[in-house]
């Protein structure tokens, strides 16, 4: 069971590595992360099998080809899986809540019901 963000970085870090990916192809690396304006919530939710957590992801208003300007999109979180082996998943829909607040309640959901066991079970 993981309890800790660092544990989840740890394992995702080390999968990557037995696959063979570049560092700058990590779920977590900097680049990454800057590039999708993520943060990732310090709160982890342990369940058998691996841990919830949440992140937020927020477009930024860009000019893309052809000189087309996207304004900027309001900051929205989504619940994430990762297993004990370090694979992480998103749990329903990519940026499928409007605050953190609202994912970490359905994360707690996820981690006091048996829900979580369909997502463990996935794994195997």
């Amino acid at each position: 069971m993981i309890h800790t963000m660092a544990e989840i970085k740890a394992r995702s870090r080390a999968l990557n590595k037995q696959k063979g990916l570049k560092p700058g192809a990590w779920w977590f690396s900097p680049g990454n992360l800057r590039f999708f304006s993520s943060r990732v919530s310090s709160v982890v939710f342990p369940v058998p099998g691996g841990a919830y957590f949440v992140t937020s992801e927020q477009f930024e208003s860009a000019y893309l080809s052809g000189g087309r300007y996207v304004e900027a999109q309001p900051r929205m979180w989504t619940l994430r899986f990762c297993s004990d082996d370090g694979e992480i998943e998103t749990c329903g829909d990519f940026q499928g809540y409007e605050s953190l607040g609202d994912a970490q309640r359905a994360a707690r959901f996820l981690q006091t019901s048996n829900d979580h066991l369909k997502t463990s079970e996935a794994q195997q």
